[in-house]
């Protein structure tokens, strides 16, 4: 049963999903793991980064790491932003990029049956920099034997929730777990997450602004207030006096899960901060890269793809709700009929000048509106095993990390296992088809998103096969990546 819980490692039990992570690290050599080091400054020479001056918070001492090339892998951006990286925050304009779903939006609840676009109304076109919500994705769990009570939080405000018993009392709400998005885990566990109504749930929606360029003192008060809001709101669910009594008694059920996060009360240690710096990069990846060029083809193609971002473009909400317009979310939209799976640039790992050996892979270079099909985690590993990879190859052959060769790095990944091309019908990687179908993939060689590898194509299929691959050996690559390019010959494409 609990096999079949996980739908082929999908959904998991965070215990077992850190299991994983420390089996990687001890299996890793010449790896060295560092906890809870706050980054106090960088130190220069020139356009090269040299070392991070670090403080221990546990020993409670200063010390310096060295390095050659650095890779910022934080939510935040931290090291990108000691190292002078220009970056945004918060969201741009509609006109900025043509983007039709930047600026402020509004998605209206009410308007369930519709189809998502047409929940969907706008309001000013300008940027701001109001940041999507955070919260906490708890494990909660209804099994006596493995359940942790709720206890009011520091600084319980009771009324902050009073909407929840209004929506009752007009029948709105039927239970105290529709207030959550709950999804089922193995062990009898659920992931609790934020649902969009008009009520309160889990995301404490404007309570992230300072966030993003905020020092790590800050960023913990930040954190704290999040988790005494969402603890505050479970329990205001199981004993709040103006809900009714089997609506208190059903939420009394659900806990913490005792077997998660012990080193934590069972809470998780990390906040859920889903956008905040966003480097400027090489390149830009806008809404414009989530969607197909026409209907029923591609992403635009990007030569240096390195990675695939499949999650529909969404966002959390940015702006407290009014009393006034209960269901109406500003800044909160999710598309999955606008939306298509897209191809990941390496240049948006590439910080704009002033820095030389440093890749961002977490704050990578996006819009707003970009960001939200690269943020998922499961796109974040893909390009961490990019940068490491490219980082490698930098100092292999001792070049800056925007001249770090596209076609070998994409060799590497696709060696690895890697997805830099999105298909139905993607060959198995045991196959000779799956890296090669890739790889012409994100040189404009296939229009769709199947690619039938095994099928005998027909005399106009292999024309435009042909002509692509004459262009290809005719001009260099039409985006630039780097100083050290040459017009493509026949031998290069040899090992695919």
């Amino acid at each position: 049963p609990q096999h079949r819980a996980c739908r082929d490692g999908y959904l998991f039990e965070p215990k077992t999903a850190m299991q994983v992570f420390h089996h990687l690290l001890a299996a890793t050599p010449n790896l060295h793991l560092y906890l809870q080091q706050e980054l106090g400054d960088v130190e220069k020479n020139a356009r090269q980064l040299t070392a991070v001056l670090l403080y221990d918070r546990q020993r409670q001492l200063r010390w310096r790491m060295k390095g050659r090339v650095f890779i910022d892998a934080t939510y935040e951006g931290d090291l990108a932003a000691k190292a002078g990286v220009p970056y945004r925050v918060g969201r741009e304009g509609r006109d900025e990029f043509g983007e039709e779903f930047a600026g402020e939006v509004f998605w209206d609840t009410a308007k369930i049956t519709l189809p998502p676009e047409q929940r969907l109304s706008f309001g000013k076109p300008e940027g701001d920099r109001k940041v999507q919500a955070y919260n906490y994705r708890l494990t909660v769990t209804k099994r006596a034997d493995n359940r942790v009570p709720l206890a009011a939080p520091p600084n319980y405000m009771p009324e902050r929730y009073a909407e929840i018993a209004q929506r009752v009392h007009e029948g709105v709400l039927w239970h105290p777990m529709e207030v959550v998005s709950l999804v089922k885990l193995p062990q009898q566990k659920f992931d609790a997450n934020n649902t969009p109504g008009p009520f309160p749930s889990t995301d404490f929606i404007g309570a992230n602004y300072d966030y993003p360029d905020a020092d790590w003192h800050r960023r913990e008060e930040i954190a704290r207030a999040h988790r005494d809001y969402i603890l505050g709101l479970l329990y205001f669910l199981q004993v709040d006096s103006r809900l009714p009594n089997e609506f208190r008694v059903a939420a009394q059920y659900w806990g913490l899960a005792a077997d998660e996060f012990r080193d934590t009360d069972h809470f998780p240690p990390q906040l859920y901060v889903r956008e905040a710096r966003r480097i400027v990069g090489e390149y830009l990846f806008t809404e414009h890269d989530a969607r197909p060029l026409l209907p029923g083809r591609r992403a635009p193609v990007h030569p240096d793809s390195i990675a695939v971002a499949e999650y529909p473009i969404d966002s959390h909400a940015t702006t407290p709700r009014s009393s006034q317009q209960p269901y109406r979310h500003e800044g909160f939209f999710y598309l999955p009929g606008v939306t298509v799976p897209s191809h990941v640039p390496y240049r948006i790992l590439i910080p704009r000048a002033p820095v030389e050996n440093l890749l961002v892979c977490g704050a990578v270079s996006a819009t707003h509106v970009g960001f939200g099909t690269l943020r998922l985690e499961p796109v974040w590993m893909a390009l961490g095993q990019a940068a490491g990879n490219a980082s490698h190859l930098a100092l292999k052959r001792g070049v800056p990390v925007r001249q770090v060769p596209v076609d070998e790095l994409q060799k590497v990944l696709l060696e690895q296992g890697q997805v830099i091309a999105f298909f139905h019908d993607l060959p198995s990687p045991q196959t000779l088809e799956f890296a090669a179908v890739q790889f012409f993939a994100v040189r404009g060689f296939v229009d769709t998103y199947e690619v039938r590898a095994l099928e005998t194509v027909d005399e106009g299929a292999a024309r435009k096969i042909l002509h692509r691959f004459a262009g290809l050996l005719n001009r260099p690559p039409p985006v630039s990546f780097g100083t050290a390019h040459k017009t493509p010959t026949l031998k290069d494409f040899a090992p695919w």
